[in-house]
């Protein structure tokens, strides 16, 4: 019984090697197709800024309402001499 529970199913052809099997796929496109695309627009050309600057994130998470709740109350503290 114990032996049943850690038989696996036997991999797929892409999960051994890590890559999908090629069979069926295509010679691709022509150097002359690529360009034509590619002039035409038709290329896939991921956005410039895939994210924010440091200075946004840090904006983003110093200037927070948690942060300025906290800030009051030790500007309080320091003010009452209560620390």
């Amino acid at each position: 019984m114990a032996a049943d529970r850690t038989r696996r199913a036997p991999a797929s052809r892409a999960g051994r090697e890590g890559r999908p099997p090629t069979a069926g796929a295509g010679p691709g496109l022509s150097a002359a197709e690529v360009r034509d695309r590619t002039e035409s627009g038709l290329a896939n050309a991921g956005p410039d800024s895939t994210g924010r600057s440091f200075a946004g994130i840090l904006r983003a998470n110093a200037f927070t309402l948690f942060n300025a709740v906290v800030g009051a109350c030790f500007l309080a503290l320091v003010l009452l001499g209560a620390w």
